[in-house]
């Protein structure tokens, strides 16, 4: 049975370094990040660049869908995966696991700062904070704050293996 498995939590906590760790752990998954969506279409004013963005990435989700690919994804809500490829995962068989990284407001500014994006601003962080670090029903909590990059995979691959 095919995977799809989702890392998700606010901005700085840590996604794109887990899933970049993760994908040269997970030999037979497809690594697909949004965010390099994103950057495709940086010349385009922000609300069509993520419409773009979303169009090509769901494109690509559904041709390794199609192939039977178990897939490793950063994105931030499990609901709107489901919207947009629920009928698909469903129809191919596709067992979802919906990993959410969590971290306070505090580290994750802090995380930003260290790695210079100019998009998390002080404003960005704290109202992005108020509705991406909200965990989904059906989503694994790992609480990161405190924990190594090395500590987290390793929790990750466990909860794999189960």
């Amino acid at each position: 049975m095919p995977k799809l498995i989702l890392i998700k939590g606010p901005a700085g906590v840590g996604k794109t370094t887990i899933c970049k760790h993760l994908s040269k752990k997970l030999k037979n998954f497809e690594y697909i990040n949004l965010e390099e969506f994103k950057e495709k279409f940086n010349h385009l004013e922000r609300t069509e660049r993520k419409i773009k963005a979303h169009e090509v990435y769901y494109l690509e989700i559904r041709k390794l869908i199609e192939q039977g690919k178990s897939i490793l994804l950063q994105e931030s809500f499990l609901k709107d995966l489901q919207e947009e490829l629920g009928m698909e995962l469903k129809v191919n068989k596709y067992e979802i696991v919906s990993i959410f990284l969590k971290a306070s407001l505090e580290e994750t500014k802090k995380r930003n700062l260290e790695r210079k994006q100019k998009t998390a601003t002080e404003e960005y962080m704290k109202n992005s904070y108020s509705y991406l670090a909200v965990p989904e029903k059906k989503d694994i909590i790992i609480n990161v704050e405190n924990i190594s990059v090395e500590e987290t995979i390793v929790l990750v691959m466990n909860l794999l293996k189960e």
